[in-house]
């Protein structure tokens, strides 16, 4: 019977070792995005909560919630409505497919840098994408350091930096003169 009672017990330091670890972080993270939700004459205690979890979260900032979809909001003010189906999101959170309501440019976008990394074939495909229809504007996080050399060049030569935001860079490519 003790031998039970002990294996239980390693059991069960085990699940709340385990238990904290992995899940802890991400339920404050679940309590950031739902308590963000709301506008700020909205707050409730739980999204005051909320803040506080984000300013402590340092992964979060601010691509929960409301602001983030101010965030997007902001950036969309920005491309011409017509313009919208030539938005490549290279390396942005994949918040922003969701908020924007846009459709990938390509589908290589929201890791694409990793996965360019990993694979020659999909960093092919991006380079032809660039070369044989370059989208009008691409949007990264304004944080990101590119990786790929050739996107890198892609942007610095073709693109001028138009708008950058608390989350988002937008850059528009530049008019052929």
């Amino acid at each position: 019977m003790n031998d039970i009672r002990k294996r239980m017990s390693i059991f069960l330091s085990v699940a709340i070792i385990f238990n904290l670890v992995y899940f802890v972080p991400y339920s404050g993270r679940i309590v950031a995005a739902v308590g963000l939700n709301a506008q700020k004459r909205a707050k409730t205690s739980f999204g005051k909560i909320a803040e506080k979890i984000e300013r402590l979260d340092s992964y979060g900032r601010g691509t929960y919630g409301y602001k983030a979809q101010l965030q997007v909001k902001d950036i969309l003010e920005k491309i011409p409505k017509e313009e919208r189906k030539s938005v490549y999101n290279y390396e942005t959170n994949s918040q922003w497919l969701l908020l924007s309501g846009l459709k990938p440019y390509n589908k290589y976008c929201i890791t694409a840098d990793l996965f360019s990394g990993l694979s020659d074939h999909i960093a092919k495909d991006i380079e032809n994408m660039f070369e044989d229809h370059k989208p009008k504007y691409i949007v990264t996080n304004s944080d990101v350091k590119i990786e790929n050399q050739f996107v890198k060049a892609c942007i610095k030569n073709d693109y001028i930096n138009i708008y950058k935001n608390e989350i988002y860079t937008l850059y528009q490519l530049k008019s052929p003169d």
